[in-house]
């Protein structure tokens, strides 16, 4: 750490390394459109027709809630579901 002229420490000011998202073999990532808020951040989510068109029931990740992000009726949003539980799935993103 460098020191400034009044002898304090000075910060590292580097900027940060960008985040790198791991590739999950396990997690499918889809599209759909929010049909319904429902109780406890969960939200009712029709797929696209390619992807089957079925509703699934969908939480918040932990990015969208550190971050406020807004979800409402009628928004797209990319989705990952896990190949264990197709019924499942986490919002990871809004468009």
């Amino acid at each position: 750490m460098r020191r400034n002229f009044s002898g304090r420490k000075k910060r590292n000011t580097q900027s940060k390394k960008p985040r790198v998202e791991k590739e999950n073999p396990d997690v499918i990532s889809v599209l759909g459109e929010v049909q319904e808020n429902l109780p406890n951040t969960l939200f009712k989510v029709t797929l696209e027709e390619k992807y089957g068109g079925k509703e699934i029931i969908c939480y918040l990740s932990g990015r969208m809630r550190k971050n406020y992000i807004k979800i409402l009726p009628g928004d797209m949003v990319e989705i990952e579901i896990s190949k264990y539980d197709p019924n499942k799935g986490r919002i990871v993103y809004r468009k």
